[in-house]
């Protein structure tokens, strides 16, 4: 598979990679997560597995980034990349969290 299969990747397929990354950076749950975006645990999982039918609209995959934006993170969604950037208050936050789950 070429570097251009990837180039125009579905939003939901971006929204599901970055999803894991930042939940996991953020030391949360699925089930975490779930209760603040207001969605359901399966759909995530189902979101960070890209796997079975994604038919959330683009505003309810927003409410997912939402919780992360309201962590710290910048997100930005764009064609051809995703950017994300994380300020060192928001990776203290992380590493709050991760620490309180131990």
């Amino acid at each position: 598979m070429g570097v251009d299969s990837f180039t125009t990747l579905p939003y939901a397929v971006k929204i599901g990679l970055v999803t894991k990354a930042l939940r996991n950076l953020y030391g949360l749950s699925q089930s975490d997560l779930a209760e603040r975006s207001g969605m359901s645990r399966p759909t995530i999982s189902r979101l960070e597995k890209l796997s079975g039918e994604i038919n959330t609209k683009s505003d309810t995959l927003e409410q997912i980034l939402n919780v992360f934006r309201k962590l710290g993170a910048e997100i930005e969604l764009h064609a051809d990349e995703v950017v994300f950037r994380i300020p060192n208050s928001s990776l203290s936050t992380a590493a709050k969290g991760i620490e309180a789950s131990k």
